[in-house]
């Protein structure tokens, strides 16, 4: 955490300043008398500071579709993360800030495994009799493409206890609390391999030929096609959600100069 005090900057600058535009006007001018007690100096702000942070993070990969993303789900990832914040100190002991926090966005994309899916339903006819016995299915290589983003955020009110200072280093605890944003865009599409493009063909029953499902040899097989028509396996999510933050906190911050400090934490 570093601190930067700029309002106490400020008035240093301008409290010097005017005592050297006073000096030159008693130079040119005799002094008036005044009347009263002198006005006294007044200090205001001086405990209000700004704050930016830099963070890694270890985390688990989430799952965003059912059955997961190939190698992915509950993957450990090492992310970053930054926020800023403005804060001020109460005493020397205690100070409180609020922050803004933004994590790494998690992302990923990846194929499923190659699977059969039916691009055209044909008739198919008995070898000898040539009359209509049933129908099959005939099939491309297809993979699921699936790909999501996830971006979390977080702003938290927190408040610290400083636990004195030695050497120019104060160790320090907090906690906060907050809310936290977060939003995942994810698509589940299926790709036929041999064109590289969305899968959607229109498949309809042959005329004239019985709901027999068989193979391209005339053996029984399980159904092929199960909806008919335009077939689109398109799926896509956009959610965002809030939740309740909170927050634990201890380190140590190392004094850099009068207004500011290096903190790890």
């Amino acid at each position: 955490m570093a601190k930067l005090n700029r309002l106490v900057l400020a008035a240093a600058l301008i409290t010097t300043f005017a005592g050297q535009a006073l000096s030159a006007d008693m130079l040119r001018q005799p002094a008036e008398p005044r009347i009263g007690a002198p006005e006294q100096a007044q200090e205001w702000g001086t405990g209000w500071y700004l704050r930016g942070d830099i963070g890694v993070s270890r985390e688990q990969a989430p799952a965003f579709f059912p059955g997961g993303m190939p190698g992915f789900d509950g993957k450990q990832l090492t992310l970053g993360s930054v926020s800023v914040g403005a804060g001020y100190k109460l005493n020397n002991w205690f100070r409180m800030d609020m922050t803004y926090d933004y994590r790494q966005r998690i992302k990923n994309s990846a194929d499923s495994a190659a699977f059969d899916c039916p691009v055209e339903i044909r008739g198919l006819n008995d070898p000898v009799t040539g009359n209509p016995v049933g129908v099959y299915a005939v099939n491309n290589q297809c993979v699921a493409r699936q790909a999501a983003k996830l971006t979390r955020q977080a702003l938290l009110t927190n408040a610290y206890f400083d636990l004195g200072t030695w050497a120019g280093v104060t160790p320090y605890i907090g906690a906060g609390v907050g809310v936290a944003h977060g939003r995942v865009r994810a698509t589940d599409d299926w790709i036929d391999q041999a064109s590289g493009t969305h899968y959607g063909p229109t498949l309809t029953l042959p005329g004239g030929y019985p709901v027999v499902w068989m193979d391209a040899f005339g053996n029984p097989v399980p159904p092929g096609v199960s909806n008919f028509g335009v077939q689109d396996r398109r799926a896509g999510l956009n959610r965002t959600r809030i939740n309740f933050a909170w927050a634990g906190m201890a380190g140590f911050a190392i004094n850099v100069s009068p207004n500011a400090q290096i903190d790890f934490g």
